[in-house]
């Protein structure tokens, strides 16, 4: 189960952070089209996988990012997209360019979770033992229940600590038995300010409804204007993350109706996705 909380966890900071593209199953044709040569020890393929340019230079990337020497294994590639893994870690992905550059990658290193993009470190992620967590920010994560409404709070299951640059931010995980939705709120180490929320338990339940009710939620969705949706964003921001949205503009997503970005000068940017009752089940301040 610990592994589960990790990919979930992680995929909800994308949220706040996105998960690794998928790439296409591609034959690695240099494998079986070059020859092999053969040196004074053994005769090595020297465009195999397991021996390329691509391989050493994102290794060298990966022991100087983690501060950890792992031996990477080729998946698959498309065009000049390479996917390795980590040997031993099946959890583990290494999206690579031609070159050997980290485009795209989560490698784990004992109970801790590297996220790598472009060739940089862009966060890290931790466990956290749930019987030794900061009180302060539990309550201030607990807190926010009373301002849900049609969530309960649930049981604590996990706790993870994010650092992207100088910020650390806590992710609790609560969750009613197995089956019901789980709540992902985050809040600062150190401030206490609640950083974002996601109750995917509010959102639309479209799974198996058939055409004519998916388009009228979709239109219902469409239909919100950007001061409609700025206004009913303003009470629910103010209550679950301490922000006043007064002055912020609402950029609408085009391809993901119900999903927004609020953005201000000088200000914080936030995003969120709302249902077709106007209540935000996500929101969060961008960092």
């Amino acid at each position: 189960m610990k592994k589960l909380y990790k990919a979930i966890s992680t995929a909800a900071l994308a949220g706040i952070i996105g998960a690794l593209p998928v790439i296409p199953t591609h034959v690695y044709a240099a494998s079986s089209s070059v020859k092999s040569t053969t040196t004074s020890s053994s005769t090595v393929n020297a465009s195999t996988p397991s021996d390329s340019t691509v391989i050493k230079n994102a290794q060298k990337k990966l022991q100087e990012i983690t501060g950890k020497k792992l031996e990477l294994v080729y998946k698959q590639a498309s065009g000049n997209e390479i996917e390795l893994s980590v040997k031993g870690q099946g959890f583990d992905q290494v999206s690579t360019d031609k070159n050997g550059n980290i485009t795209d990658a989560h490698v784990e290193v004992g109970n801790r979770t590297f996220m790598i993009k472009n060739n940089k470190l862009d966060h890290t992620v931790e466990d956290v033992d749930t019987s030794k967590a900061d009180k302060t920010a539990l309550k201030a994560a607990e807190g926010v229940f009373g301002a849900l409404d049609g969530v309960t709070k649930g049981n604590l299951k996990h706790i993870s600590l994010i650092a992207k640059g100088n910020k650390k931010v806590f992710e609790f995980m609560f969750q009613n038995g197995d089956k019901e939705s789980p709540v992902w709120i985050q809040v600062e180490k150190g401030s206490n300010q609640v950083m974002s929320i996601n109750t995917r338990i509010l959102a639309d339940k479209l799974f198996g409804k058939d055409k004519a009710e998916v388009d009228k939620v979709e239109q219902k969705l469409k239909s919100f204007s950007e001061d409609q949706i700025l206004e009913l964003a303003q009470k629910q921001a103010k209550e679950l993350l301490n922000v006043d949205l007064t002055g912020y503009k609402v950029i609408k997503n085009t391809q993901m109706h119900g999903r927004v970005t609020f953005e201000k000068d000088h200000s914080p940017k936030l995003s969120g996705d709302f249902n077709s009752k106007g209540q935000f089940y996500s929101l969060k301040v961008e960092y």
